[in-house]
């Protein structure tokens, strides 16, 4: 984000699951135009920061079209009971045009994708398949891109290698691996058009 520019005064970011780092030392620096939200907003009641309450199967209708400069989310698309291409259509309509969404999912090397919505899926069953109790997927290396294909954002991706000189990964403590294709260590960032 600081790289691209994107943390400070003004810019309009949406903050899905937000982070602490988000929530103490980035919005902040936004002066006023950060918004967090998550499905459960008392997860995050121990920080006592303003979180408003967003469902994204059922609320992203709310959320006004152009409104966000940045959309930002980690580990978020897996949770979704939903289609996953409707959630990151709903939410890049509220990109403003030139705008971001920045995220990251957990993909499985050399698999594809396996989802299960059926809300009677017991947790024991989620963990065995998916990994933890309360995910509805694990992404594929092997058809993640799909997703992104039928979003139409696979053309405005951002080449986040031109970014980034080998050191400064270093000096951040981030695996040469956030620059890989598809991986687990990943930030995909989309510009809108």
């Amino acid at each position: 984000m600081k790289k691209l520019n994107l943390l400070r005064p003004g810019v309009r970011l949406l903050n899905l699951a937000p982070e602490p780092f988000m929530l103490f030392v980035g919005s902040p620096l936004l002066e006023g135009s950060y918004e967090a939200a998550d499905y459960d907003p008392l997860l995050f009641a121990r920080w006592n920061k303003p979180i408003r309450k967003l469902d994204l199967c059922k609320d992203l209708g709310t959320l006004t079209e152009g409104n966000y400069d940045v959309i930002l989310h980690n580990h978020v698309l897996e949770h979704v009971p939903c289609n996953v291409v409707s959630v990151l259509n709903g939410l890049n309509r509220a990109i403003a045009r030139r705008g971001y969404h920045l995220f990251s999912v957990p993909v499985y090397a050399g698999t594809t994708t396996k989802e299960d919505l059926n809300p009677m899926l017991s947790e024991a069953e989620r963990c065995s398949r998916f990994g933890q109790k309360d995910h509805m997927r694990i992404f594929g290396e092997l058809d993640f891109m799909n997703f992104l294909e039928q979003a139409d954002m696979t053309k405005d991706l951002v080449d986040i290698t031109n970014l980034f000189e080998p050191n400064e990964l270093s000096e951040a403590a981030l695996p040469a691996a956030v620059l890989k294709s598809i991986n687990s260590d990943r930030v995909f960032v989309y510009r809108k058009p």
